[in-house]
């Protein structure tokens, strides 16, 4: 979509100039958003360098003379050609090509994947049928997206306090660092992580107003409570449906922009919602926590190795980030991450729309109401702090349960009478969080000698019993 040279410095002046004007509330989100879409629409009949900069140069004059309505309508008739013309699907060469740029862009990881996705699995249209549920890929992504549930007040955690907001410093320093490791690719504004980064580094004084620019929104997100109307169109993103063959996984693409701000807050901020964490939850990214719980875990397996009816239960629960109750995250980030809680306030407080592309242009808006969103840098830390209540309680009525946990992804380690309770119990706090643990896709892992007596003794309960398990 976007031409293969850099932005001029002209386009980024403007973009921080708009970064501020939503701040000013003189415009949302929107136009900044169809700003980026419409002067860098690319077209197949302008190539060399000097065409391209011409071309920007006239649509950027053409969008401050106001000639909004031609800027959209010439974009519309230019992405309606190039779809036409991607619609036959690519050659070997044209693969080659792109695996090839991706090379030399630096995105190794990006290029691989290019390559690998289409041997399996891969990014299913919303018209596919999902070979699961015999249902269309569009049915399935809205069912895993729930309707907004409101908790019972006496349903939400109690705390002793609650603690005073922290202002967060927000420099063109951490905007620096964060642009130098940005990844990832285009939300619904077209911009991927690649040109971002090129804008906010490459451009002398004008990359160093970008910085502040974006430095200033991400410290109004981080400090303050900004309308929602002025930055929605930010918060919104594309919906992409990855086959699990059998299944569907929704994975949301948020703005690069957002994706940004986001990670530029948990630089300044992240080490509280580590410290909040701590061993409970590892997903805040606690050092050496995964391997320190996976080396646990098997002097754990080892030490029961003679012991009767122990086991080990790895716990699936269905569509977590997608049915984890919002609010309920929402009043425990309040309470253990103070620094961050605005900015996942902000961020979270309404509904984001997610549209999901067809190749043929067709579009289905979605609502993302219910938890969190896959793919946004602050998911992690929002899903695993939002449970942590429940993860500590379930630690404080089952001291005798070794209970690991990561994200969504919990472990249960004892004997079989003190799995089953905690399994049942677990079954009946959880739905106040949203969190839907799924016997018959939980895998009870135990030694050979108590392999049929596990089968005997969780028989109701329908887990997955084995010897050995990923």
């Amino acid at each position: 979509m976007f031409p293969k040279i850099p932005a001029p410095r002209r386009l980024i002046e403007m973009l921080a100039d708009m970064l501020a004007g939503i701040q000013a509330r003189k415009m949302n989100a929107e136009r900044f958003i169809v700003f980026q879409i419409v002067v860098l629409q690319r077209s197949r009949e302008v190539k060399k360098a000097k065409d391209v900069r011409k071309r920007l140069t006239w649509r950027m004059d053409a969008w401050q003379q106001g000639k909004f309505s031609m800027l959209v309508q010439n974009t519309e008739r230019t992405m309606e050609s190039l779809l036409s013309a991607k619609q036959g699907g690519l050659t070997p060469e044209q693969r080659a090509k792109i695996f090839h740029r991706k090379m030399l862009r630096g995105d190794v990881r990006g290029a691989v994947r290019y390559l690998t996705d289409r041997e399996k699995g891969g990014i299913l249209q919303p018209t596919d049928i999902d070979e699961k549920t015999g249902d269309s890929v569009e049915t399935v992504l809205r069912s895993k997206h729930p309707d907004a549930r409101i908790p019972k007040p006496e349903s939400l955690p109690n705390y002793a306090q609650t603690p005073d907001f922290v202002e967060v410093d927000i420099t063109a320093d951490a905007v620096e660092k964060v642009a130098r490791r940005l990844s990832g690719s285009a939300g619904l504004g077209g911009t991927d992580s690649h040109a971002l980064k090129h804008w906010l580094l490459r451009f002398g004084g004008a990359s160093q107003k970008l910085r502040e620019a974006l430095a200033d929104f991400t410290d109004w997100l981080s400090n303050g409570f900004p309308p929602w109307a002025g930055y929605r169109a930010l918060m919104s993103g594309r919906l992409c449906a990855l086959d699990k063959c059998p299944g569907v996984r929704p994975v949301g693409v948020g703005e690069t922009w957002r994706r940004a701000t986001a990670k530029i807050l948990l630089l300044v901020a992240g080490a509280e919602a580590k410290e909040a964490c701590g061993i409970d939850q590892l997903c805040a990214g606690l050092e050496a926590g995964i391997e320190g719980g996976i080396h646990a875990m098997q002097a754990l397996w080892d030490l029961h190795e003679a012991e009767e009816n122990w086991g080990f239960l790895l716990v699936d629960a269905s569509n977590a980030f997608n049915e984890q109750n919002r609010i309920e995250m929402l009043w425990a980030v309040r309470h253990e991450w103070p620094s961050g809680a605005r900015f996942v306030f902000n961020c979270y407080k309404h509904w984001a729309v997610l549209v999901l592309r067809g190749n043929d242009g067709h579009a289905v808006f979605i609502f993302s109401k219910e938890g969190v969103t896959q793919g946004d840098p602050l998911s992690m830390f929002a899903y695993g702090i939002g449970i942590l209540p429940l993860i500590r309680q379930l630690k404080a009525e089952f001291p005798q349960v070794e209970q690991p946990w990561y994200a969504d992804d919990a472990g249960a380690g004892g004997n079989f009478r003190s799995i089953r309770h905690f399994f049942l119990r677990l079954q009946e706090i959880s739905p106040d969080f949203g969190y839907f643990p799924e016997p018959s896709k939980s895998i009870l892992i135990v030694r050979n000698h108590n392999l049929e007596k596990a089968r005997t003794a969780f028989a109701d309960l329908k887990f997955q019993i084995t010897t050995g398990s990923r």
